[in-house]
């Protein structure tokens, strides 16, 4: 999974001797490993069932979501590496507090014991 994250670079300019910020591009793959899972969260709902706009503060957060990647599976203690239940393209339910944020929000890598529920 290549994932695109822009990152803001503090350049010294000896001559002029001034700081500046670049923002630069920059490409990198995503492979989760063990029983770790990549996670594209659906977006939130920008309205209530109302009708009534919801600023970008009181969005609740989404915890379903597409799996982009999985890792291999878990490695118990006899070295023994369990299959994933998971696999990508799955849409799934899960505990969007245990894992760690990937391209500002956008991404969500958990464990595999995160995941709740496959919906189908």
């Amino acid at each position: 999974m290549a994932l695109s994250q822009r990152l803001a670079i503090l350049l010294w300019q000896n001559q002029t001797k001034y700081l500046k910020f670049e923002i630069m591009e920059i490409n990198m793959s995503i492979q989760p490993i063990g029983d770790m899972v990549l996670i594209e969260r659906n977006e939130p709902d920008a309205t209530t069932d109302g009708g009534i706009y919801l600023p970008n503060g009181s969005k609740n957060i989404k915890n379903t979501g597409k799996i982009i990647a999985v890792g291999e599976g878990k490695v118990t203690d006899q070295a023994i590496t369990l299959p994933m239940k998971v696999k990508i393209g799955d849409n799934v339910i899960f505990n969007h507090r245990s894992g760690v944020e990937v391209s500002d929000g956008e991404y969500l890598l958990i464990p595999e014991s995160a995941i709740y529920a496959v919906l189908t």
